[in-house]
């Protein structure tokens, strides 16, 4: 990315063993950073993990829930959004776990994965099939 320069349209070349980009006129350019929340769903009674499946994905392979955050839009969000797009589940009591930065992402980006705990209100799933394969709850014994 970033073959041009944004403030001058000069070509740029790597530098910094390819952590950044400079043009002839000597102005850096920083790679781009995607925010994106992955988040643990629990069930209303707290003993089941709601999962998804990607059409991408292994055959029988399930993950958390992800997505990327919306300009202007923040972590919690973020994280009652790509679960309602996904399940059409609502869920509460968003708390963030921790970060993590992933240097190889969607596209050639690198990505800051913010990690989440969700409380799910309802049980019933609707899954939205132009986003995931298949949602899922599963009980603990079933991980």
């Amino acid at each position: 990315t970033h073959r041009f320069c944004a403030r001058c349209g000069s070509p740029t070349q790597h530098i910094e063993s390819g952590m950044r980009r400079r043009c002839e006129r000597d102005h850096k350019l920083y790679p781009r950073t995607d925010p994106v929340v992955i988040m643990l769903v629990e069930s209303p009674d707290g003993r089941r993990a709601l999962l998804g499946r990607s059409r991408k994905f292994q055959p029988g392979m399930y993950t958390c829930l992800s997505g990327f955050i919306d300009q202007c839009e923040s972590i919690e969000e973020a994280v009652r959004r790509e679960v309602q797009e996904e399940a059409r589940v609502t869920v509460t009591d968003v708390h963030i776990v921790g970060t993590q930065p992933w240097p190889i992402g969607r596209y050639g980006s690198c990505e800051l994965m913010m990690g989440c705990i969700a409380k799910a209100v309802n049980y019933e799933i609707m899954v939205n099939t132009n986003e995931m394969e298949d949602v899922q709850w599963y009980d603990r014994e079933e991980l």
